[in-house]
């Protein structure tokens, strides 16, 4: 049987570093847990994460270790709870279970990014090899070209978007026209309002896109003002909560012919719990739900955030894997193609895993033969 050690890692070597967490007293809890397979000490670790949910135990990082390669799951300072998250500290939590994989002497250490993890992953290679984040979009550290971020050895990407500001806006509502009052909307720009579709046009399509952005930037905007209301006020506030309603509302999830694969509208209501307006529509589902100002500038914003998976892949020298899943309900072939588009240098693969649904794991044929891929492209590369 594999072994598992779980362990409380630094997530940095400056002790002295001061986070946005620190200072409200949120000190950095990381934990990891090392698979390692039976009677076996491999070169190579694989390390995945997800900017929301602990990874400690993730079916990918399980097959990994049946198939002879150690792995390392996390559970961040963040998990379980992205209200307040900060992208910028979270790549310390990932810098730390890098340097724990070093300093347990693996020779090769690769990152996996599934889902949500895709621009974690990408924007943490970048800055290990050319720091450029000096803070957060609000000012607060870490700055990053001050941390000590391990580089790694490789790039594997399963079913990942660019980035939570990309997909966010993807799947926000753009018919709000009060962030305060959710029954407020222009109808002409509800996408579960039969008059418009599906099929939706193409000029439905691009107005839709356009009006998700500027609600996106319209965000941005209000928050950058209350934070300058805060400092205005003097009263010891630096950032408070907000609730972002209809955030369930991507046209992929109702027309097929948007971003063509394999999959089905009715998987997408299977895979998103149920009825898709009405997660839409009610306060449970979707993303974002609940932010504050700071959190929403490093994490949602489509012109603040420091992480744009696209952006970071570019300036990556090592080699990619890129897994897109065929009949994925919320992730979709466009994304993995810009991934693909982005890599500079040629030593990248794409490849589809046809059928696969979001939740592989829970199709085990196609599961194996996923995780088989990413075995043989590691074993292809040394490692």
């Amino acid at each position: 049987m594999p072994t598992i050690e779980l362990l409380r890692v630094p997530t940095t070597n400056r002790p002295e570093r001061e986070s946005f967490s620190d200072f409200l007293g949120l000190y950095p809890r990381v934990h990891v847990a090392l698979h390692l397979p039976d009677g076996k000490r491999p070169r190579t670790v694989v390390i995945g994460l997800h900017p929301t949910a602990a990874s400690l135990l993730h079916p990918t990082l399980r097959a990994m270790v049946e198939r002879g390669f150690a792995a390392i799951g996390m559970a961040h300072r963040f998990y379980g709870n992205d209200s307040r998250l900060f992208m910028e500290e979270l790549l310390l939590d990932l810098g730390g279970a890098v340097r724990f994989a070093r300093q347990r002497g693996f020779e090769n250490v690769v990152l996996i990014g599934s889902s949500g993890g895709g621009s974690v992953v990408t924007t943490y290679q970048s800055q290990a090899e050319s720091p450029t984040i000096t803070s957060t979009p609000a000012g607060d550290p870490p700055d990053l070209t001050q941390e000590e971020l391990p580089s790694t050895d490789g790039i594997i990407l399963v079913a990942a978007h660019p980035g939570r500001p990309r997909v966010f806006t993807d799947s926000l509502d753009p018919s709000v026209v009060d962030e305060s009052d959710p029954h407020a909307t222009d109808a002409s720009l509800d996408m579960y309002d039969p008059r418009n579709g599906p099929p939706y046009s193409a000029e439905f399509i691009a107005r839709y896109r356009a009006a998700q952005e500027e609600r996106n930037h319209r965000i941005t905007r209000w928050c950058w003002a209350k934070l300058a209301e805060l400092e205005r006020l003097h009263d010891g506030g630096r950032d408070l909560q907000f609730p972002v309603y209809r955030t369930n509302a991507d046209l992929c999830f109702l027309d097929p012919a948007v971003d063509p694969s394999e999959r089905t509208t009715s998987a997408s209501a299977s895979t998103y719990r149920g009825d898709l307006r009405a997660v839409n529509r009610n306060a449970y589902g979707g993303m974002a739900r609940c932010s504050t100002y700071r959190s929403w500038l490093s994490q949602w914003s489509l012109s603040a955030s420091n992480a744009d998976g696209y952006f970071h892949a570019s300036r990556i020298s090592k080699p990619f894997f890129i897994v897109n899943f065929g009949a994925d309900e919320g992730v979709f072939p466009r994304y993995s193609k810009g991934y693909y588009e982005a890599v500079r240098h040629s030593d990248k693969e794409l490849v589809t895993v046809i059928g696969a649904h979001h939740f592989v794991h829970t199709q085990p044929e196609v599961h194996n033969k996923a995780m088989d891929l990413l075995a043989d492209w590691l074993r292809r590369k040394g490692f």
